[in-house]
């Protein structure tokens, strides 16, 4: 796999949204709002998909990797992603973590100790 594999396939996915940028970056326009608004950035085994504050990645190696990243990318330009805000325990309140909200199954990304105290939804 490699970023042309990635690229094609978001071009094909969201074919007026998606726009390739050097280096390997591709941004989705997921809407009117920044939000909504999607950067991935392609390295030789791995891809960083951000929104807003969230900054997820993702290995890839096969076609079942590259589903798994199209799907992220959908959750998210679809707004099933919430931004946590909370506390780690040191008195200090903000942001935490995040949640992408997958029919397969949530994923969550969370500071080690941190209590959730609000959720911001994408």
């Amino acid at each position: 796999m490699n970023e042309n594999s990635i690229s094609a396939a978001l071009c094909h996915a969201y074919p007026n949204e998606v726009h390739l940028l050097d280096d390997g970056q591709c941004l989705v326009l997921g809407g009117q709002t920044a939000a909504r608004t999607v950067t991935l950035d392609i390295a030789d085994d791995s891809v960083r998909i951000a929104v807003s504050r969230i900054m997820h990645a993702e290995a890839y190696d096969d076609e079942g990797d590259l589903s798994r990243i199209l799907r992220v990318v959908g959750l998210l330009l679809s707004g099933r992603a919430e931004e946590l805000y909370g506390s780690t325990g040191t008195g200090v309140f903000g942001f935490i973590g995040y949640r992408i909200w997958d029919p397969e199954g949530a994923i969550e990304r969370l500071d080690d100790g941190a209590v959730v105290i609000h959720t911001a939804p994408l």
